[in-house]
């Protein structure tokens, strides 16, 4: 699991960073074009998400919430929480969510 999460992540930090850099060249906030590529992306960590088994939408949790792990924020499950950082933590968090959602 944790190649096929290290190239989703990999693919989106890439195209987030292209979709800012077109952001700040034309000055747009909000605009079609960019927006198509915003859902993409969605689209595509749900696909990851569901080839991987993560049915708490942890993958959109750790991009959109976390940053990536850089924030490090704690998730869990039935209080047993600990700061999620990088790949591996979003993983085993993953895998426990398979055993507690059966």
């Amino acid at each position: 699991m944790i190649k096929i999460l290290e190239k989703w992540q990999k693919t989106i930090s890439e195209t987030s960073e292209q979709i800012e850099n077109v952001r700040r060249v034309f000055n747009c906030v909000e605009c079609d074009v960019l927006n198509s590529f915003e859902r993409l992306q969605v689209e595509y960590t749900e696909a990851i998400a569901s080839e991987v088994g993560d049915s708490c939408e942890w993958l959109l949790w750790y991009w959109l919430e976390n940053d990536m792990g850089a924030l490090g924020f704690d998730a869990g499950y039935h209080g047993n929480t600990k700061p999620i950082t990088g790949l591996s933590e979003l993983e085993a968090l993953i895998i426990d969510g398979k055993k507690t959602t059966r």
